[in-house]
């Protein structure tokens, strides 16, 4: 089966970010021994991030907030992940993404790497697999 961006399609991204100062900026998907997503943000003050269904880490590194949701089941791959973004304990927005979103981006050109392009189209399989094993 040939991956493309039809197949996995324009998946989830929304933000509601409400505070001057305080960018979404990327994500990335990383696929070693779990599945990590990661969002970065730029922000001129300090943030922490919140996520109803998963635990959220928070880490600055060097000009970059990210926001770390690990261990993501290969059955829940496809679903949406919420962030609320926090800055001194109040609701600075919201950013809500999609692990397929990154899959959908590299293979609408975001890479020449054909290495990468393989990844996200195995990884893509590999969570529809689960997703319909877990369903049944």
């Amino acid at each position: 089966m040939n991956i493309r961006t039809e197949t996995v399609g324009d998946r989830a991204y929304t933000e509601n970010i409400t505070v001057e100062g305080l960018s979404f900026e990327s994500s990335s998907l990383s696929l070693k021994s779990e599945t990590t997503l990661s969002l970065l943000f730029i922000s001129d003050k300090p943030v922490n991030f919140e996520c109803e269904t998963n635990t959220v880490e928070t880490e600055q590194n060097g000009s970059y907030w990210v926001a770390r949701i690990r261990n993501i089941p290969s059955g829940k791959a496809q679903e949406d992940y919420t962030v609320t973004i926090k800055i001194d304990d109040q609701n600075a927005g919201t950013v809500t993404y999609n692990p397929m979103r990154y899959c959908y981006n590299v293979l609408n050109g975001g890479t020449n790497d054909q290495n990468l392009i393989n990844v996200v189209r195995a990884f893509y399989l590999y969570t529809q697999a689960a997703k319909d094993y877990f369903k049944a």
